[in-house]
């Protein structure tokens, strides 16, 4: 996941053309949405073995 963030910010930084920013959005994304998808599972694990 960190070589995604810091890909998709030097493809913002470095790329000009709209491909990079498409790169840089998708790249930035993928991280994003892997938290999103793991976040309720963290929820219900801590609650289904709290004492």
């Amino acid at each position: 996941m960190a070589a995604l963030t810091i890909g998709g910010l030097l493809f913002a930084l470095l790329g000009n053309s709209d491909f990079w920013r498409a790169m840089s959005w998708i790249a930035l994304s993928i991280p994003l949405l892997i938290i999103l998808r793991h976040w309720p599972l963290r929820r219900l694990f801590k609650r289904k073995h709290a004492p």
